[in-house]
Parts: C-alpha cells; sequence; structure tokens
C-alpha cells in the first residue's frame, strides 16, 4: 500500500471528472491524502454488508459490481474503468455496502476518507453537485435494469444489450472486454441463453460472430426493434 498516488501520472485525481473544478494546488492538496492499493486480477475488493466510510476511485483497470441472489446467482450491475469511482454513498453517511467489487483486471485504485471529502466539499460545493449527478444517472439505469428484467424477454435483454453496447463503443464492431458469462450476469440470463440468442441472431442476419470477442452489428434496426 502506497501513501499516496504520485505525481508522476496523477490519474487519481488529474482525470476524474468529480474534481474537474479544483486548481492544479487544490488537487496536489487532494492528491496527498489519497492512499493507493493494489488488486490481482479476480480478487475482491470490498464485500456486500461491509461498513465503509471512503470513496474508490480506479485509477489503473476494471471492476465489476454485483450481488448475489436469493437463487445463488451472480447479478451484474455495474461495469467501472479508470477515473470511475464507487462508495460514494459514504460520503454522506457510513454506509453497509450493497454490492460486492470484483477487479476484473489488476486493479490500482485510490481511497478518499469520508472526513477529508468533507472538507473537500466545504471549500467546493460544485464536488457534491457532480457527485450527485453522477448518482443520478446510476440510479435512472438501475431502474431500467430492474425494469428489463421484469417485463423483457431474455432475447429483448440481448438485444437491448448489444445496442448499449454499440452506444458506448460507437462503431459497428463490437470487441467485448467481459467474459459471455458476466454479459449475462448483466442481464440476468445465463450464458447459455445468450449465446443461443446470439447464435440466432446470426441466423437472422442481424449480427456476425466473430469468434468469442468480437460481435459485428448488420443490422441496427432490427435490434432497436426488439428492444
Amino acid at each position: 500500500m502506497d501513501n499516496n498516488c504520485g505525481h508522476k501520472d496523477k490519474a487519481c485525481v488529474f482525470h476524474v471528472p468529480i474534481f474537474a473544478g479544483l486548481s492544479e494546488h487544490e488537487l496536489l492538496g487532494l492528491e496527498a491524502l489519497l492512499i493507493t492499493e493494489m488488486y490481482a486480477k479476480g480478487s475482491i475488493i470490498c464485500y456486500e454488508g461491509e461498513d465503509s466510510d471512503q470513496i474508490y476511485v480506479i485509477q489503473q483497470g476494471r471492476v465489476k459490481l454485483f450481488t448475489m441472489t436469493e437463487d445463488g446467482r451472480e447479478q451484474i450491475f455495474r461495469i467501472l474503468e479508470e477515473t470511475d469511482f464507487f462508495g460514494e454513498l459514504s460520503i454522506f453517511q457510513t454506509e453497509k455496502l450493497s454490492f460486492s467489487v470484483e477487479a476484473l483486471t489488476d486493479v490500482r485504485l485510490c481511497t478518499i476518507k469520508q472526513k477529508d471529502m468533507h472538507q473537500l466539499i466545504k471549500t467546493q460545493p460544485s464536488i457534491a453537485l457532480d457527485i450527485l449527478r453522477t448518482m443520478t444517472n446510476r440510479l435512472q439505469r438501475a431502474e431500467g435494469m430492474i425494469r428489463d428484467l421484469g417485463l423483457r424477454s431474455a432475447e429483448a435483454r440481448t438485444a437491448s444489450l448489444l445496442v448499449n453496447l454499440c452506444q458506448e463503443q460507437g462503431g459497428d464492431e463490437l470487441v467485448l472486454s467481459l467474459s459471455r458469462r458476466d454479459l449475462a450476469n448483466i442481464i440476468g440470463t445465463t450464458q447459455e441463453t445468450l449465446s443461443r440468442n446470439l447464435s440466432r441472431f446470426q441466423d437472422l442476419g442481424w449480427i456476425k460472430l466473430e469468434g468469442h470477442r468480437k460481435i459485428r452489428i448488420l443490422d441496427h434496426e432490427a435490434l432497436r426493434d426488439m428492444v
């Protein structure tokens, strides 16, 4: 564990959107308060139900936030990458985490204690507004996920997944950074069902599967119509 993030790349604070309004002097002051931790791929960073009094900023790598359903299945509800953060509710009160966090790659995290965030917000109230905007966006996405799981078929959820990935990657060729198992867990189905739906979409001429990590979208309109 390091005492701070170091000034070599400044990734923890200099490239995080919620800190964009801070001066370089303020950023360097904040950086000195951070603690950096490293996690190997596959390790659990936090467990559901743990107390948390800090916010976590991803300096390098990718993590998944998930919970376990009553029938023992993993439900992924967020994938976060560099400059993203989690544990934001702890800024306002010490919280019990409602999710577990696993490192999908080797991960470097910076943590900021609740008391330090309170002092920062007192001098820069705009940070609290930026955090609330992010929380609102995440809540809207969570509500959409709950609606999809309750009302849409597995085929429709698969089509929705592809449409969302297209929007995120901005092209017709999708490069999957997650395994099919993780993608299936995101939309609340099994890996077998996801693979079967992808094969059916390919048979219909909507997509072309190129190995396990690439999907070429051939008919955007057909996928959107299913959503």
